[in-house]
């Protein structure tokens, strides 16, 4: 029932003003990522994934986790650790990734900066924080020779 719920977002989406703030990390990431982001809900937990290309980031969040928190831990994740040189292009009418994200990624950072424990919290001290509590994993995930092949990401 979630999944079409957020699959349904999009389109509604698209047409908003709504300001970041005013909007959850899921719908930004589909606003700004379009087809390349997806959620799926199973019993072992959520999984959004970022397929941009025969490639993707996969992050499983365990049972329990929100598709809020993992969403922002994505956002975040997406923002500032991702090697994907797409989040830094335009792609049809949108502008890149990292550029039109910067608002919602303050936003998203200042909202989950209490995971982090140090003095002054960076991205990746918050990323480990919540990887931590919500017990997120990130993978690294390709297509090759017919098969699908993930494995771990440090981060």
């Amino acid at each position: 029932m979630l999944s079409a719920w957020i699959l349904a977002l999009p389109s509604l989406v698209l047409a908003s003003t709504a300001t970041p703030q005013d909007l959850g990390s899921m719908v930004m990431l589909q606003r700004y990522l379009g087809s390349a982001i997806s959620l799926t809900t199973s019993s072992a937990g959520l999984t959004i994934e970022y397929c941009p290309d025969n490639t993707c980031d996969v992050f499983r969040g365990a049972p329990g986790t929100s598709v809020e928190n993992l969403s922002d831990f994505v956002f975040v994740f997406l923002y500032y650790e991702s090697g994907y040189v797409y989040l830094n292009e335009s792609r049809a009418e949108h502008p890149a990734f990292r550029e039109a994200a910067k608002d919602a990624v303050s936003s998203i950072v200042k909202r989950t900066r209490y995971w982090c424990k140090a003095s002054k919290p960076t991205p990746k001290c918050i990323l480990r924080g919540m990887a931590k509590e919500y017990r997120i994993s990130v993978s690294a995930s390709r297509y090759d020779e017919g098969g699908r092949f993930e494995s771990p990401q440090e981060f």
